[in-house]
Protein backbone atom coordinates (compact mmCIF):
# COMPACT_ATOMS: atom_id res chain seq x y z
CA UNK A 1 0.00 0.00 0.00
CA UNK A 2 2.86 2.78 0.87
CA UNK A 3 4.33 1.99 -2.58
CA UNK A 4 0.93 2.36 -4.13
CA UNK A 5 1.00 5.65 -2.61
CA UNK A 6 4.00 6.53 -3.07
CA UNK A 7 3.71 5.85 -6.85
CA UNK A 8 0.61 7.95 -6.81
CA UNK A 9 1.82 11.07 -5.44
CA UNK A 10 5.18 10.86 -7.65
CA UNK A 11 2.58 10.82 -10.91
CA UNK A 12 1.04 13.60 -9.39
CA UNK A 13 4.45 15.71 -9.09
CA UNK A 14 5.35 14.65 -12.59
CA UNK A 15 1.82 15.73 -14.07
CA UNK A 16 1.98 19.42 -12.44
CA UNK A 17 5.84 19.71 -13.88
CA UNK A 18 4.08 19.34 -17.68
CA UNK A 19 1.07 20.92 -17.20
CA UNK A 20 1.35 23.95 -19.41
CA UNK A 21 1.34 26.90 -16.24
CA UNK A 22 1.11 24.87 -13.23
CA UNK A 23 4.16 24.28 -10.97
CA UNK A 24 5.50 21.30 -9.11
CA UNK A 25 4.31 22.67 -5.10
CA UNK A 26 6.59 22.74 -2.01
CA UNK A 27 4.73 24.86 0.47
CA UNK A 28 2.42 26.89 1.02
CA UNK A 29 3.06 30.33 2.97
CA UNK A 30 1.66 33.65 3.88
CA UNK A 31 3.45 37.16 4.35
CA UNK A 32 2.17 40.45 5.65
CA UNK A 33 3.85 43.58 4.64
CA UNK A 34 3.58 46.77 2.33
CA UNK A 35 2.90 45.85 -1.59
CA UNK A 36 5.59 47.75 -3.35
CA UNK A 37 4.29 47.40 -7.07
CA UNK A 38 2.35 45.18 -9.26
CA UNK A 39 4.13 45.08 -12.79
CA UNK A 40 4.59 42.60 -15.59
CA UNK A 41 7.80 41.29 -16.17
CA UNK A 42 8.99 37.73 -17.34
CA UNK A 43 8.75 35.56 -14.44
CA UNK A 44 9.57 31.61 -14.66
CA UNK A 45 10.02 32.26 -18.23
CA UNK A 46 6.66 33.19 -18.50
CA UNK A 47 5.27 36.77 -18.90
CA UNK A 48 3.05 37.60 -15.67
CA UNK A 49 1.86 40.10 -13.16
CA UNK A 50 4.42 40.46 -10.42
CA UNK A 51 3.80 41.56 -7.08
CA UNK A 52 6.66 43.19 -5.01
CA UNK A 53 5.96 42.89 -0.57
CA UNK A 54 7.49 45.06 1.71
CA UNK A 55 7.61 42.22 4.54
CA UNK A 56 6.94 42.97 7.95
CA UNK A 57 10.69 41.66 8.94
CA UNK A 58 12.38 43.74 6.33
CA UNK A 59 12.73 41.74 3.39
CA UNK A 60 11.31 42.35 -0.06
CA UNK A 61 9.06 39.26 -1.24
CA UNK A 62 8.16 39.05 -5.28
CA UNK A 63 5.17 36.62 -6.12
CA UNK A 64 4.10 35.40 -9.75
CA UNK A 65 0.58 35.84 -10.75
CA UNK A 66 -0.80 32.60 -12.59
CA UNK A 67 -1.87 32.53 -16.03
CA UNK A 68 -4.94 31.30 -17.61
CA UNK A 69 -3.28 27.56 -19.60
CA UNK A 70 -2.58 28.53 -23.21
CA UNK A 71 -5.81 27.25 -25.59
CA UNK A 72 -5.55 25.23 -27.91
CA UNK A 73 -1.52 24.40 -26.98
CA UNK A 74 -0.76 27.61 -28.40
CA UNK A 75 2.70 29.02 -26.81
CA UNK A 76 1.44 32.28 -25.05
CA UNK A 77 4.41 32.69 -22.61
CA UNK A 78 4.95 35.74 -23.96
CA UNK A 79 2.36 37.86 -22.81
CA UNK A 80 0.22 38.10 -19.43
CA UNK A 81 -2.48 36.01 -18.76
CA UNK A 82 -3.56 36.12 -15.11
CA UNK A 83 -6.71 33.99 -13.95
CA UNK A 84 -9.52 36.19 -13.60
CA UNK A 85 -10.10 35.60 -10.38
CA UNK A 86 -6.85 36.43 -8.98
CA UNK A 87 -6.83 39.90 -10.94
CA UNK A 88 -10.35 40.62 -9.25
CA UNK A 89 -8.63 40.61 -5.83
CA UNK A 90 -5.37 42.12 -6.95
CA UNK A 91 -7.64 45.54 -7.78
CA UNK A 92 -9.05 45.04 -4.26
CA UNK A 93 -5.49 46.17 -3.01
CA UNK A 94 -3.36 49.55 -4.16
CA UNK A 95 0.63 49.76 -3.94
CA UNK A 96 1.26 51.54 0.04
CA UNK A 97 -1.68 49.14 1.25
CA UNK A 98 -0.80 46.94 3.78
CA UNK A 99 -1.81 43.32 3.03
CA UNK A 100 -1.77 39.66 3.80
CA UNK A 101 -1.04 37.37 0.85
CA UNK A 102 -0.86 33.69 0.37
CA UNK A 103 1.41 31.84 -1.73
CA UNK A 104 2.83 28.55 -2.45
CA UNK A 105 6.80 28.19 -3.46
CA UNK A 106 7.47 26.08 -6.14
CA UNK A 107 10.64 23.51 -6.03
CA UNK A 108 12.83 25.90 -7.71
CA UNK A 109 12.11 29.10 -5.60
CA UNK A 110 9.23 30.83 -7.24
CA UNK A 111 6.18 32.46 -5.48
CA UNK A 112 2.68 32.03 -6.86
CA UNK A 113 -0.09 33.97 -5.45
CA UNK A 114 -2.89 31.89 -4.29
CA UNK A 115 -5.03 34.57 -2.31
CA UNK A 116 -4.40 38.79 -1.55
CA UNK A 117 -6.30 41.10 0.79
CA UNK A 118 -6.21 43.94 2.37
CA UNK A 119 -4.94 43.69 6.11
CA UNK A 120 -6.91 45.20 8.78
CA UNK A 121 -4.86 46.47 11.73
CA UNK A 122 -4.60 48.88 14.69
CA UNK A 123 -3.85 52.22 14.72
CA UNK A 124 0.10 53.03 14.74
CA UNK A 125 1.31 49.37 13.06
CA UNK A 126 1.99 51.56 9.95
CA UNK A 127 5.07 52.28 11.65
CA UNK A 128 8.05 50.41 10.70
CA UNK A 129 9.32 50.31 14.74
CA UNK A 130 5.68 48.70 15.32
CA UNK A 131 4.89 45.74 17.29
CA UNK A 132 1.93 44.65 19.28
CA UNK A 133 2.94 43.83 23.14
CA UNK A 134 2.73 40.35 23.70
CA UNK A 135 4.49 39.10 26.66
CA UNK A 136 7.70 39.17 29.15
CA UNK A 137 9.06 35.86 30.55
CA UNK A 138 12.03 34.17 32.14
CA UNK A 139 13.45 31.77 30.01
CA UNK A 140 16.15 28.96 30.99
CA UNK A 141 18.83 27.26 29.26
CA UNK A 142 21.09 24.91 30.94
CA UNK A 143 21.85 26.77 34.21
CA UNK A 144 21.27 30.53 32.54
CA UNK A 145 17.95 32.11 32.96
CA UNK A 146 17.55 35.38 30.82
CA UNK A 147 14.45 37.60 30.76
CA UNK A 148 12.88 37.31 26.89
CA UNK A 149 9.77 39.41 25.52
CA UNK A 150 7.68 38.34 22.66
CA UNK A 151 6.18 41.11 19.87
CA UNK A 152 4.28 40.43 17.81
CA UNK A 153 4.91 42.12 13.94
CA UNK A 154 1.69 41.74 12.15
CA UNK A 155 1.07 37.87 12.28
CA UNK A 156 4.84 37.07 13.05
CA UNK A 157 6.01 36.76 16.66
CA UNK A 158 9.28 38.33 17.52
CA UNK A 159 11.65 37.22 20.38
CA UNK A 160 14.05 39.60 22.20
CA UNK A 161 16.52 39.64 24.66
CA UNK A 162 16.97 42.27 27.88
CA UNK A 163 20.24 44.09 28.02
CA UNK A 164 21.52 43.63 31.40
CA UNK A 165 23.08 45.47 34.15
CA UNK A 166 25.06 44.41 37.09
CA UNK A 167 21.82 44.64 40.30
CA UNK A 168 22.75 45.63 44.05
CA UNK A 169 24.36 42.52 44.61
CA UNK A 170 26.84 42.98 42.15
CA UNK A 171 25.07 40.17 39.63
CA UNK A 172 23.83 40.49 36.06
CA UNK A 173 20.53 40.93 35.74
CA UNK A 174 17.70 42.35 33.08
CA UNK A 175 17.77 46.07 32.76
CA UNK A 176 15.53 47.39 35.88
CA UNK A 177 14.39 50.27 33.79
CA UNK A 178 12.96 48.04 31.19
CA UNK A 179 11.65 45.18 33.17
CA UNK A 180 9.38 48.28 34.78
CA UNK A 181 8.43 49.96 31.29
CA UNK A 182 7.51 46.27 29.87
CA UNK A 183 5.52 45.43 33.54
CA UNK A 184 3.24 48.40 32.67
CA UNK A 185 2.05 47.22 29.48
CA UNK A 186 -0.93 44.80 28.66
CA UNK A 187 -1.00 42.25 25.89
CA UNK A 188 -2.02 43.66 22.58
CA UNK A 189 -1.22 47.30 22.84
CA UNK A 190 1.00 48.93 20.05
CA UNK A 191 3.91 49.76 21.08
CA UNK A 192 7.25 51.54 19.74
CA UNK A 193 10.96 50.09 20.41
CA UNK A 194 14.45 50.49 19.71
CA UNK A 195 16.44 47.64 19.20
CA UNK A 196 19.59 46.17 17.92
CA UNK A 197 20.83 42.79 16.00
CA UNK A 198 21.99 40.04 18.73
CA UNK A 199 22.28 36.05 18.60
CA UNK A 200 20.33 34.35 19.41
CA UNK A 201 17.61 37.03 19.43
CA UNK A 202 17.70 40.81 18.87
CA UNK A 203 18.29 43.13 21.87
CA UNK A 204 15.60 45.22 23.15
CA UNK A 205 16.84 49.05 23.48
CA UNK A 206 13.96 51.31 24.80
CA UNK A 207 10.18 50.35 24.21
CA UNK A 208 6.90 52.94 24.68
CA UNK A 209 3.48 52.93 24.52
CA UNK A 210 2.16 54.48 20.74
CA UNK A 211 0.44 57.44 21.46
CA UNK A 212 -1.69 58.58 18.30
CA UNK A 213 -0.99 61.67 16.50
CA UNK A 214 -2.33 65.44 17.28
CA UNK A 215 -2.57 68.26 15.69
CA UNK A 216 -2.43 71.50 16.84
CA UNK A 217 -0.70 75.34 16.45
CA UNK A 218 2.73 76.15 18.31
CA UNK A 219 2.10 79.12 20.51
CA UNK A 220 5.78 79.28 21.60
CA UNK A 221 9.31 77.74 21.41
CA UNK A 222 11.63 78.43 24.24
CA UNK A 223 14.99 76.90 25.95
CA UNK A 224 13.84 75.25 29.02
CA UNK A 225 16.08 73.29 31.97
CA UNK A 226 14.50 70.12 33.72
CA UNK A 227 16.63 68.07 36.09
CA UNK A 228 19.66 70.65 35.79
CA UNK A 229 19.69 69.49 31.59
CA UNK A 230 18.56 71.95 28.69
CA UNK A 231 16.52 70.90 25.72
CA UNK A 232 13.75 72.26 23.92
CA UNK A 233 9.82 72.83 24.64
CA UNK A 234 7.16 74.10 22.58
CA UNK A 235 3.66 75.52 23.71
CA UNK A 236 1.14 73.88 21.03
CA UNK A 237 -2.47 74.75 21.20
CA UNK A 238 -4.93 71.48 20.36
CA UNK A 239 -8.36 72.70 20.09
CA UNK A 240 -8.77 75.22 22.58
CA UNK A 241 -5.56 73.00 25.25
CA UNK A 242 -2.68 73.94 25.39
CA UNK A 243 -0.15 70.84 25.46
CA UNK A 244 3.60 71.41 26.70
CA UNK A 245 6.00 69.48 24.36
CA UNK A 246 9.74 68.24 25.41
CA UNK A 247 12.73 67.75 23.29
CA UNK A 248 13.54 64.24 25.01
CA UNK A 249 17.50 63.62 25.73
CA UNK A 250 19.08 60.95 27.45
CA UNK A 251 22.48 60.94 29.49
CA UNK A 252 25.87 59.31 28.30
CA UNK A 253 27.59 59.15 31.60
CA UNK A 254 27.79 62.38 32.75
CA UNK A 255 26.58 63.85 29.91
CA UNK A 256 23.47 64.86 28.40
CA UNK A 257 22.30 64.60 24.75
CA UNK A 258 19.21 65.61 23.10
CA UNK A 259 17.73 63.86 20.70
CA UNK A 260 19.34 66.12 17.55
CA UNK A 261 16.40 64.12 15.21
CA UNK A 262 13.69 65.72 16.92
CA UNK A 263 15.27 69.02 17.78
CA UNK A 264 16.26 69.62 14.27
CA UNK A 265 12.25 68.98 13.23
CA UNK A 266 11.09 71.15 15.69
CA UNK A 267 13.69 74.38 14.45
CA UNK A 268 12.20 74.15 11.08
CA UNK A 269 9.18 75.51 13.32
CA UNK A 270 7.99 78.89 14.06
CA UNK A 271 4.76 80.06 16.58
CA UNK A 272 1.73 80.11 14.39
CA UNK A 273 2.85 77.19 12.30
CA UNK A 274 0.25 74.12 12.07
CA UNK A 275 1.53 70.45 13.00
CA UNK A 276 0.90 67.20 13.95
CA UNK A 277 3.01 65.60 16.03
CA UNK A 278 2.98 62.58 18.70
CA UNK A 279 4.36 62.50 22.35
CA UNK A 280 4.91 59.89 24.97
CA UNK A 281 4.26 60.96 28.51
CA UNK A 282 6.85 60.34 31.56
CA UNK A 283 6.20 61.12 34.85
CA UNK A 284 4.10 63.99 34.10
CA UNK A 285 6.10 65.20 31.42
CA UNK A 286 5.39 64.98 27.52
CA UNK A 287 8.42 64.24 25.26
CA UNK A 288 8.15 64.70 21.51
CA UNK A 289 8.49 61.83 19.77
CA UNK A 290 7.84 63.32 16.29
CA UNK A 291 6.21 66.42 14.33
CA UNK A 292 5.58 67.18 11.34
CA UNK A 293 3.52 70.13 8.64
CA UNK A 294 -0.21 69.32 9.60
CA UNK A 295 -1.78 68.71 6.57
CA UNK A 296 -3.58 71.50 4.63
CA UNK A 297 -7.17 71.44 4.79
CA UNK A 298 -8.96 72.75 1.48
CA UNK A 299 -12.59 74.57 1.20
CA UNK A 300 -14.22 72.98 -1.74
CA UNK A 301 -15.27 75.64 -4.21
CA UNK A 302 -19.14 76.98 -4.27
CA UNK A 303 -21.25 75.74 -7.67
CA UNK A 304 -20.79 78.54 -10.13
CA UNK A 305 -18.05 80.22 -8.55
Amino acid sequence: MQNHANIRMMAVVLLCLFCGDTLAIVKDDASVGRLDSASVMRYHDRMRYVLTIDTADGKVLRVGVENNNAANGKDESYKADPKTELVDQIKAVAPGDIVKIEYTTQDDGTNMMRSIAPYAMQPGMELPNAYLFKEMYDHTEQTRTQTLVDLKRFDDVVTFSLPTKKDSSGAMAADPDLVAALGKLKEGQVVLIDATSGSPNPILRSIELYSPPQTGKITAIKPVEIDGNKTTEADIDVDGTPVTVVVPGHLDGKRWILDEKIRSKLRGFRPGANVTFRIVTDNGTSYLRDIKPAPRVTTPAKAGT
